[in-house]
């Protein structure tokens, strides 16, 4: 691998190996020139030396190169996407019940909840139940009752509703009635799964998983109230924007509409400054901030960012040294440093 992406994914392979993250593993290979094998991110091997390192973005690459897979982490033992996954998904969006969609494709329940949660990260019961909460929101917008909106949204009761939404939301389901409407977008990018919720002025939310389900437990705690809009050109153009930054294009500061207390909009609003290719310490960026005792304060700030890359909290590292945390996962803080850097590790 020797362009600026792949020399990006060397380094967060790098990162990743240290603590075996298994969220690069299908998406990441390493192979060990010392012994000829190759395995996923995960694999439980002794951690080789990183100058025995090679890193493929297919186990066909590294068989390519010479190298066989390893035989206790069997990282060529991948299931296509099932093709049938976007046909249940609709389904389950409609009302149409896990059981009864697995009988329309000709497969077992229990198969189509295998491919869920391998490749989807949630259940098509989680699913099921998302839709039917969203139905819900809709309802009380428009006016109805709690019983009635649960009802028509597919709840048998209020007490369902109650046990089961607010259990998987994460909020009462009188709080619904806020009229927060969000544009909503979601994409397959370098670093797993990228969601984007906008308003009429910007950027509300930019978030990054390793599956769709994760990404959109972070929106959903961020913005409980919230209530979802179909892709529109604003959100379209926000999500190819982002995507195509992790692809290495350049960095562009989007017009955001975050809310927060008054110093951490500071802080969001001088990390925008920070150009890419730089990174200031906390200490540095409180000290821009004129607030030298508030690196703590700072890091806390970073951490509660909304808006991945166009508040680019992955700029700031510890004066201590390393890269630090980063709320989307340290591996991926390593990759976009790297982007922007332009290293050639």
């Amino acid at each position: 691998m020797t362009s600026k992406s792949d020399a990006a994914w060397v380094a967060a392979g790098r990162c990743a190996l240290k603590t075996r993250d298994a969220s690069l593993d299908g998406r990441l290979w390493y192979g060990v020139v010392t012994t000829g094998v190759y395995c996923r991110i995960s694999c439980p091997s002794p951690a080789p030396k990183p100058e025995h390192l090679r890193f493929f973005s297919a186990p066909s690459a590294a068989l390519a190169a010479g190298f066989r897979a390893c035989k206790r982490c069997r990282p060529d033992d991948l299931v296509p996407l099932p093709p049938y996954l976007e046909r249940a998904m609709d389904a389950l969006v409609k009302g149409v019940s896990p059981t009864q969609t697995a009988a329309r494709l000709g497969i077992a329940p229990a198969t189509l909840s295998r491919a869920f949660q391998r490749w989807l990260g949630f259940t098509p019961k989680q699913l099921e139940l998302f839709a039917k909460t969203d139905r819900f929101k809709a309802r009380l917008l428009d006016g109805q009752g709690v019983l009635g909106a649960a009802l028509d949204a597919g709840f048998n009761d209020d007490k369902a509703l109650y046990r089961s939404a607010s259990a998987y939301v994460g909020m009462r389901p009188g709080a619904f009635g806020d009229d927060l409407l969000l544009g909503f977008g979601l994409a397959a990018v370098p670093l797993g799964w990228l969601l984007v919720l906008t308003s009429a002025s910007g950027l509300v939310f930019a978030g990054l998983g390793e599956t769709p389900g994760e990404v959109m437990a972070d929106a959903v705690r961020r913005y409980p109230n919230a209530r979802l809009a179909p892709l529109d050109e604003r959100t379209g153009d926000a999500l190819q924007a982002l995507s195509a930054q992790l692809a290495g294009a350049p960095w562009q500061a989007l017009p955001i509409d975050v809310a927060g207390t008054g110093f951490r909009l500071r802080v969001w609003q001088a990390l925008r400054e920070i150009a890419p290719g730089q990174t200031l310490t906390y200490a540095e960026l409180a000290a821009r901030l004129q607030s030298p005792k508030a690196a703590r304060a700072i890091g806390s700030a970073c951490a509660a960012n909304p808006v991945c890359l166009s508040i680019p909290c992955h700029r700031v590292l510890p004066k201590s040294g390393g890269q630090g945390g980063y709320f989307w996962r340290p591996w991926r803080k390593a990759y976009l440093l790297s982007l922007e850097s332009g290293s050639s590790e």
